[in-house]
């Protein structure tokens, strides 16, 4: 065995064998084949190591890269599950760990059946209700709720940090610009789809357009919560319109209300389609005819038995109930905000010293308001102003036109008999579905006239104010 039987790695050894072979003639060649067959293991022992770790690098490699379109493929799936279901909620401690625990899990499962919607300068959370088509401003409320329901605990086992967390990321996934205040003007809710009104502008085909379903993309407030159905009709409310004005004597020979309407004075008849059309302005997300209604009358005048009916086919979530004299307040303006209406069955006689905000919903103009526990909110309001009442409030004698002239004032001179069940007579769920149909006639009429049947005179209310006043005596509604 000699030198050339080594590779070049194992030099160093070889030579030092050569040296100790010419030293010692005596060396026993047993021996150093014994220690060169050791060595020789060892290099094979090196090669398979060498070997067995280029196989495990080839294996980790092969796992490396299997493990990571694994991971791709997971990610892409969470992207698109995230894409369906609006739910970028990002890293979260513990997250997927499904232990109740979690307000990113809360997340998450919250928004797999329900939507909700944030803007941007509020911290109001929306919750979207797929059953009416509506929003509402209580989606912390609803939160809290189904986060308790999901964790299959009372409201004492959830910390109150989750629900906060939970509240923060949900509103964070669905800030959005805010949509403008007109932007919908035209879509009005019912209780069985949308029904968008834009076409009655259309005097070749004036009809409205409707649709049998709801879309969360409309952001809505309030609505109607009785059922289209085109061919319905209400003949008792339209026989009562009739006796607010008139009176019911005269009502008493007719038993048809067509001939009954039939045989009015021409001011009589437009004072009656009147009422019709302002309960179909209502329907109108916007102020675009700038009008206040007041209804003028002694007990038992029938007035209260409007405000009523009008509350009733609104849904009494869709009106507020702010006296003239308290809408200079901050909380009671955030009251009218999303409102159809805002009705009032009876006004105070106190003195109104500012008509500038009364003025500014009736125009539709922005207002700020606050919500309790909230930054303030500004908002334009389409909330259409209804009132009732025995006398008027005191207004300053230098008050100009521009007051007086949006005011329409119908005036319910009769009484009528006392009966607990004529309210319910004439606001059956059919006589209700019929009133939307003529409302929606009266807001026809009102959009193609570009005004109401009856404006009384602006000079003419100026005098009624200080005449109907408290100051101006109890004998208002004799005089009449």
């Amino acid at each position: 065995m000699g030198y050339d039987d080594f590779e070049d790695d194992d030099e160093e050894f070889a030579k030092e064998y050569a040296r100790l072979s010419a030293e010692d003639k005596n060396y026993n060649e047993e021996e150093a084949e014994a220690y060169n067959k050791n060595k020789s293991n060892k290099n094979k022992s090196d090669i398979t190591k060498t070997e067995k770790k280029s196989g495990d690098k080839k294996q980790v490699e092969v796992y490396t890269k299997k493990s990571e379109e694994k991971k791709e493929k997971k990610v892409e799936k969470e992207k698109e599950k995230d894409e369906d279901n609006n739910n970028n909620f990002g890293e979260g401690p513990n997250e997927g760990d499904k232990d109740n625990n979690n307000p990113y899990f809360y997340a998450k499962e919250l928004i797999k059946n329900n939507k909700f919607i944030c803007f941007y300068g509020e911290e109001i959370l929306y919750w979207y209700d797929f059953k009416s088509g509506k929003y509402y401003m209580n989606g912390e409320s609803i939160v809290k709720k189904l986060v308790q329901k999901i964790s299959n605990k009372d409201y004492r086992g959830v910390r109150k940090n989750h629900v906060s967390e939970t509240i923060e990321l949900i509103k964070r996934n669905f800030l959005r610009p805010k949509p403008y205040e007109d932007e919908y003007k035209h879509i009005l809710l019912v209780g069985n789809g949308i029904i968008d009104t834009s076409t009655l502008k259309n005097q070749n085909d004036p009809k409205v357009t409707f649709h049998p379903y709801f879309n969360s993309k409309y952001f809505i407030l309030s609505g109607v919560p009785w059922k289209y159905e085109p061919n319905a009709d209400c003949p008792r409310i339209n026989k009562f319109l009739i006796e607010l004005v008139i009176g019911i004597d005269r009502c008493s020979k007719y038993t048809n209300w067509g001939d009954l309407f039939a045989s009015l004075s021409y001011d009589e008849k437009n004072k009656v389609r009147t009422l019709p059309e302002f309960i179909g302005y209502c329907l109108l997300r916007s102020c675009d005819f700038k009008k206040c209604l007041i209804l003028k009358g002694g007990p038992d005048s029938g007035k209260s038995k409007f405000t009523d009916l009008v509350e009733k086919f609104l849904g009494y979530e869709s009106c507020s109930g702010v006296s003239l004299q308290e809408m200079r307040q901050e909380y009671n303006i955030a009251e009218i905000y999303g409102k159809m209406a805002n009705i009032r069955a009876e006004l105070s006689g106190k003195r109104l010293e500012d008509t500038s905000i009364v003025k500014i919903f009736i125009n539709g103009d922005p207002v700020t308001g606050r919500i309790i526990r909230s930054r303030p909110i500004r908002f334009q309001p389409h909330a259409k102003l209804i009132f009732a009442t025995n006398i008027f409030p005191a207004v300053s004698m230098n008050e100009d036109n521009s007051f007086f002239g949006k005011i329409i004032v119908i005036m319910c001179p009769n009484a009528f008999p006392r009966n607990d069940a004529f309210f319910d007579y004439i606001s059956t769920p059919e006589e209700m579905s019929g009133l939307l149909n003529v409302a929606i006639r009266g807001l026809e009429r009102l959009m193609t006239n570009k005004r109401f049947s009856y404006e009384p005179n602006a000079d003419e209310i100026a005098k009624w104010f200080p005449r109907y006043s408290e100051k101006g005596g109890r004998r208002s509604y004799v005089e009449e």
